[in-house]
């Protein structure tokens, strides 16, 4: 395959992404309760799209070695990665409240943030010594040589705290209405980008992998908080219903009363 050829492919495959992730930011955007789980999926939502975005720019950039383009593509390949740190920070918040049905407190997240920080403080230092990642002198990306080292401490520290964020919940007696389908979800789709695209390395599909993954969460997982929304709110309503029917048939029975007592004989009967 020519290199205008990979370069189209690596054009088209984010762009079937972004028509992956678009019904599910449709759907987030239309879902009625804003929890905790909708929140940490939106910000997944927006990471995995701009990786795609950024996937296809780089697909673009790559040859060019142009000093605008140079640094573009610097810039590029920067933000891709934080995005990449950021989506398994957020995939280690997101598990953790499904598996708990809480989100983890202040404290606790900030003990997750820690080895995400450390990712960031060593993006920021490859500027300076290209270890993960550098442009090479024709304007390709090229892997470093502490690469394999960095994207594997990126996804067996979320494994790792996905892993124990489960074992946490069974022993708390929290998971019992969560099956092993759900954890595997949790724990092995987000690493299916990371091994595809390691081994093959000129194609773009880490955000295509990630967003179907988002996709199969969402019918898996996220469409339950909507659907227990919908039920919980359907069960107001139909109390109300049934308050408001039965006021309006006590004032009927007693329009001409001086006032209605409503006396609950079964709690407190001491």
């Amino acid at each position: 395959m020519t290199t205008t050829d990979m370069s189209n492919l690596n054009l088209i495959i984010p762009i079937l992404g972004i028509f992956v992730l678009l019904p599910l930011i449709g759907a987030m955007f239309f879902e009625p309760i804003r929890d905790y789980s909708r929140r940490i999926y939106t910000n997944m939502l927006f990471y995995c799209a701009g990786t795609l975005v950024l996937e296809s720019a780089q697909s673009q950039l790559d040859g060019a070695s142009s000093g605008n383009a140079f640094i573009a593509l610097h810039v590029v390949e920067f933000v891709f990665f934080v995005f990449l740190v950021c989506l398994c920070f957020s995939w280690m918040l997101y598990a953790y409240f499904w598996f708990n049905g809480f989100p983890p407190s202040r404290r606790l997240t900030v003990w997750i943030a820690v080895a995400p920080a450390l990712e960031l403080g060593a993006l920021i230092a490859n500027f300076f010594d290209g270890r993960i990642y550098y442009i090479n002198s024709q304007g390709f990306y090229s892997r470093g040589v502490n690469f394999s080292s960095f994207i594997v401490f990126c996804y067996v520290y979320m494994l790792i705290v996905i892993a124990a964020t489960a074992l946490f919940a069974e022993r708390n007696k929290k998971i019992n209405n969560r099956n092993l389908l759900i954890f595997l979800l949790f724990f092995v789709f987000p690493i299916t980008g990371p091994l595809v695209q390691y081994c093959f390395s000129d194609i773009s599909i880490m955000g295509v992998s990630e967003a179907i993954a988002l996709l199969v969460v969402y019918v898996a997982v996220q469409r339950r908080a909507a659907s227990q929304y919908e039920i919980e709110r359907a069960r107001y309503q139909d109390e109300y219903r049934k308050y408001e029917t039965a006021l309006e048939g006590l004032l009927t029975l007693s329009k001409d009363a001086l006032c209605n007592f409503h006396l609950n004989l079964t709690r407190n009967p001491r």
